[in-house]
């Protein structure tokens, strides 16, 4: 099945035939190197074209997350059908689409770049899924309602203490995960970190 054309393999996604584990197994035979371009055609997003980066300096531009360390990270929470996965710094939807079609869990992206957020509601759209939300927003500003919240590496300095905060009060009270790629998290006194089983990856429990 991965060496089928692009179309076919998004038919079998529409058809359901390609989710779950069929789709995680079938990622698991690719060889490493093979992944993120195998799934980039697979939803579409490998021939969108990025237009410039709108913010500087604190907010960082779209870099697509690795699908390795996505597939570990995903095994580690472990994220499931009942979770609200939120993507804080969502691109062109890579991780929360994946995440969606591997565990079922509901998905929320919120990006500030509006030509990202819209490209990934369509890609959304040619895929029939449902459960998946893309937010025009900032996190700074305001945060999505979720169980697992994911950062990779979206904003620095003042924007990252910023946007962390509206993290700290939005999920106040509740037990949450927080996962991040490439960005460590540790002097936030109210995340309680875990072990970690990829060098890359870093998943903090929310302290009561």
């Amino acid at each position: 099945m991965a060496a089928m054309e692009p179309e076919a393999l998004r038919a079998a996604v529409r058809r359901g035939s390609l989710r779950g584990p069929a789709l995680a197994a079938l990622l698991e035979s690719l060889p490493v190197f093979e992944r993120d371009a195998w799934v980039e055609r697979l939803l579409g997003i490998d021939t969108v074209p990025l237009t410039p980066h709108t913010r500087h300096g604190e907010l960082i531009g779209h870099h697509a997350s690795g699908v390795g360390a996505l597939l570990q990270l995903l095994r580690d929470v472990p994220v499931r059908a009942t979770d609200v996965f939120v993507d804080l710094g969502s691109g062109l939807g890579k991780a929360t689409l994946l995440t969606h079609l591997l565990t079922g869990a509901t998905v929320v992206g919120l990006e500030h770049e509006p030509a990202l957020v819209d490209a990934a509601r369509q890609r959304a759209t040619d895929l029939g899924l449902t459960g998946v939300t893309y937010v025009l927003g900032d996190a700074r500003a305001s945060v999505p309602e979720g169980t697992v919240y994911y950062l990779y590496l979206p904003f620095t300095g003042a924007a990252l203490e910023a946007a962390m905060a509206r993290l700290e009060a939005a999920s106040r009270g509740r037990e949450v995960v927080v996962c991040t790629l490439g960005l460590d998290l540790a002097r936030w006194p109210w995340l309680r970190a875990r072990e970690s089983s990829d060098f890359w990856t870093c998943i903090y429990d929310r302290e009561p």
